[in-house]
């Protein structure tokens, strides 16, 4: 795992070169190194910085092909690297490293061009400069887990792993306030967007190339998760299939040259990685856990009995919810562009733990996403039923009944849930899943940036996505929403930017390549059959883990946030230029929230990290 920084017909001076390797350290604090290509149409610039993971001698980067001809920068794992390295042997590649995933990518390359990423089963960002072509090939693996934005203006390139890297550059860009209003609507920013005019995200499962001659750029999409439903198959069969390919996913990305721990918070997803884990470890197994002193946040009970169920050595860390502002100083210092999902305080700190052990960790990200875990899965049910009786009207009642339940702000309680499910009032159903989820309602919006806008104009990737898939089946369109967005936007910029904040690789077996190929097959009544969600894995894994562990209820990865807010000594207080208007906006939902009128923890939290971005921007 590492940073990447490159740069096309930019004129850096030394101290700029030298000072780009520091710009993403933490990321890839063991070595760093550069390498400069300068011809008579343009100059390229690679930098880079090395979490050592796999072949610590022979795997140093840039890595540049024995002829001179290629060199490639590189962020991320190739699982199959072994296979591919087999493969491409017999073909009559001769390797000079004796086990780098790196030097894959350069012989894969040097085989099948651009259909190099079709071979790839991993997580990856990389940039590979062919020097007899004159050409610059960028990737982002299927489902974006490793960052890769640029930005190219007037035969100009850069890009990085991180926004912070390319703005260093260049200290003119923009801000987009459409941009800044859809992060405020959905919590991050949808698809290709930044919180600047001109720099993009590649998108997961796209190539970029550039010809250096012309500076001319094409982006080609060369995967795409698709829903395909496969009826032929019953739950058994579905089951053994989910249980060797996942049970496989884990065993590959137990790979590496250093320790290798897993997280186990206790729920699901995470007990049947630490369980898969354990199986194919030779030797002991590290399970790491985050726990608050709030009772409706805190899973010990379940990670500690299924750690001596394993056998695993458990390593957990209570926290004191009155510490999280201290917390949420460190963590605000060091985080790059915005990002309001609750769970960034508990998954800090969960990462920083654990690198004190060990170098790799695997978690059980985007079964939810991918298996329907949520209990939104469920309330589109509800939401439809409404939609085709017509009995929007009732939501009055509805809201008067919820407004009279008790307020506590425990995790996920009732009044919480009803308030949320209650923002659905349109006939489209491509809005639901956004207006639960949104950290800020349209009208709240246009309060806060003082400019019209609509639910059509926040939501239209959401919207877009609902309308152009064929699917007749509301589960199957949910199950798009949030793994071509949620997932991709949200979970995983969380899980990259936190871990690799602390140095640390996480590894998720879940976006298996070949079990995603699967899992798009399995039909959405396997996902979520009537009340259980994520029925076909809890139904693969409920002997090993005991019945009633592994369908007891689902608690979340979050932290007490609403409780913190509470606290009537702390003064929040806007300090960028920027929103530097909205300071009684800020107030008045404050006030709302610590009179228990209205839990408000997410729209605060999200204004908080907006808020310190731009102020660390200078903006």
């Amino acid at each position: 795992m590492c940073g990447i920084i490159g740069c096309i017909n930019l004129d850096l001076t030394t101290e700029e070169k030298n000072a780009s390797l520091n710009l993403l350290k933490h990321r890839g604090p063991d070595d760093q190194n550069f390498y400069e290509n300068k011809g008579d149409k343009f100059s390229l610039f690679f930098a880079h910085n090395r979490l050592e993971i796999l072949d610590i001698s022979d795997g140093k980067q840039p890595m540049t092909s024995s002829d001179g001809r290629y060199v490639v920068i590189f962020n991320g794992e190739i699982y199959n690297f072994k296979e591919l390295r087999k493969e491409l042997e017999i073909a009559g590649h001769i390797f000079k490293s004796n086990h780098s995933d790196t030097e894959i990518l350069i012989h894969g390359y040097k085989q099948w061009g651009e259909d190099l990423t079709l071979h790839l089963n991993g997580m990856w960002a990389f940039a590979i400069f062919d020097n007899k072509k004159k050409e610059l090939f960028l990737s982002r693996d299927r489902f974006g887990e490793k960052p890769l934005f640029y930005y190219f203006e007037n035969k100009v390139l850069i890009f990085a792993s991180e926004v912070s890297a390319i703005t260093k550059f260049n200290k003119n860009f923009k801000l987009d306030n459409n941009n800044l209003k859809k992060y405020c609507a959905y919590g991050y920013f949808p698809f290709d967007l930044t919180p600047f005019k001109n720099i993009h995200k590649l998108p997961g499962g796209h190539n970029m190339t550039i010809d250096l001659n012309t500076m001319s750029l094409n982006k080609k999409k060369y995967w795409e998760y698709k829903i395909e439903p496969d009826y032929s198959k019953n739950e058994n069969e579905w089951s053994e299939i989910l249980y060797d390919l996942i049970n496989d996913s884990v065993k590959k990305r137990l790979v590496a040259d250093v320790p290798v721990g897993v997280f186990l918070s206790g729920g699901l997803d995470s007990s049947i990685i630490s369980l898969l884990a354990k199986k194919n470890l030779n030797n002991e197994l590290n399970t790491f856990s985050i726990n608050f002193s709030e009772s409706s946040f805190d899973e010990s009970n379940y990670s500690n009995y299924f750690s001596k169920k394993i056998g695993s050595s458990h390593h957990h860390q209570t926290i004191d919810f009155n510490n999280i502002e201290n917390i949420c100083s460190e963590l605000f210092s060091k985080i790059d562009e915005p990002l309001s999902d609750s769970s960034l305080i508990s998954y800090y700190l969960l990462t920083k733990f654990a690198q004190q052990k060990v170098k790799v960790a695997l978690g059980g990200d985007a079964a939810d996403e991918l298996f329907a875990g949520y209990d939104t899965f469920k309330a589109i049910n509800y939401a439809n039923i409404m939609r085709v009786l017509k009995i929007n009207k009732s939501n009055s009642l509805l809201k008067f009944f919820t407004s009279k339940l008790p307020s506590n702000y425990t995790n996920m309680n009732l009044k919480f849930k009803l308030d949320r499910f209650l923002r659905f009032d349109k006939d489209s159903l491509g809005f639901s899943h956004c207006q639960w989820l949104s950290p800020m309602t349209a009208k709240e919006i246009i309060n806060f940036f003082g400019e019209q806008t609509t639910d059509e104009e926040l939501f239209s990737e959401a919207i877009d996505l609902w309308k152009k898939n064929n699917y007749t089946d509301n589960i199957d369109k949910s199950l798009e929403f949030y793994s071509k967005l949620f997932l991709q936007d949200q979970i995983l910029v969380k899980t990259d930017r936190l871990s690799m904040m602390h140095g640390l690789e996480v590894r998720s077996p879940f976006l298996d390549y070949k079990l995603i190929e699967q899992v798009r097959k399995i039909p959405s009544k396997f996902k979520l059959k009537k009340s259980i969600s994520k029925y076909i894995l809890k139904k693969t894994f409920e002997n090993e883990l005991g019945k009633k562990f592994t369908y007891r209820k689902k608690m979340g990865f979050t932290a007490p946030i609403s409780k913190w807010l509470l606290n009537k000594s702390d003064s929040f207080t806007i300090k960028s230029q920027y929103l530097r208007n909205n300071q009684s906006f800020l107030d008045n939902k404050l006030n709302e929230h610590r009179s228990f009128k209205k839990e408000n923890r997410i729209l605060i939290w999200n204004i908080m990290n907006l808020d310190n971005f731009l102020l660390k921007n200078n903006l």
